[in-house]
Formats: structure tokens, sequence, C-alpha cells
């Protein structure tokens, strides 16, 4: 039974991450444009349609899933290309299925049962293009791909 609550969470994990990909950027880029690759453009909020916001900041990501805390983790951009590897879960959020409300790391969800498998699931890697223009970054390919708008 515990299992299958695990992987109820995988889905969201992997929206998650795919808006992180999206927030954030690649090495590349045009000097000064506003727009483009530059990792710079990344370090923001990010909001998706949801109204759900992935805040990256000089290779750090942490999200959030209806105002509470969801994931944190990195991000590492060569190119246009961004790669995110999360490092915590928050069991605040339904979808994890996680006794408390706290950050869960590899060690705590050893301690809880889940199967490597399952936290190779969780915390696996992922790359996707991306671009910023303007207010709006773009992500394409990988787990995440969608549009999202720079928090004012």
């Amino acid at each position: 039974m515990k299992r299958k609550k695990i992987w109820l969470g995988i889905p969201v994990i992997t929206l998650v991450f795919a808006i992180t990909a999206a927030g954030c950027a690649s090495t590349g880029g045009s000097g000064g444009d506003k727009s483009g690759s530059d990792p710079a453009l990344l370090n923001a909020t990010w909001i998706d349609g949801n109204g759900d916001l992935v805040k990256l900041n000089n290779g750090d990501l942490e999200t959030s899933i209806g105002g509470k805390p969801a994931h944190r983790g990195t991000y590492t951009v060569s190119g246009n290309t961004i790669t995110i590897t999360l490092n915590a879960v928050h069991g605040g959020i339904p979808d994890h299925n996680l006794p408390q409300s706290k950050w869960y790391t590899r060690a705590d969800l050893r301690k809880l049962g889940v199967t490597e498998d399952g936290i190779a699931q969780i915390f696996r890697s992922s790359k996707g293009t991306y671009n910023v223009s303007a207010s709006t970054l773009t992500i394409k390919g990988g787990m995440w791909k969608g549009t999202y708008t720079k928090k004012k």
C-alpha cells in the first residue's frame, strides 16, 4: 500500500521538475540581451498556468505546489540545455504521501522503506532546452515542457 502511495507522487514530481527545468538557464547567451539562454535570466520566480512556483537562483531551485513547499534541488546549464536534479521532497504535498510535513532526502525515504527503484524515480535528473524571452520562460523536451511567466 505504501509503495503505491509513493508512486502517486511521481507525476507531480515530474511536473515540478519540468517547471524547474524551464526556469533554469544555460551557460550560453548573447551578452546583454534580455532573451535567449543566458543563465542569469533564469534567476527569478516562475509561475505556471496552475499558479505553482519554481524559484531559480544561481544553480539552486525550490518549488511549491498550491502554495506549499514541494521540491528542492539544483540545476546546471550548458548552452540552452538545462539539467535539473532533485535532492529533497516535502511531505506537506498530498501527492507525496509522506507521513510528516517536512523535507525528505533519499536517506529519509530509505528509512521509510521506499525501494531503491522508487527513490531513483523520484530523484532522477531531467534535461530539456529552454529560452527566456522578456518575462516568459519556455521549456521544450525533457520531463517538463511548457511556458512559465516571471513573477513580479
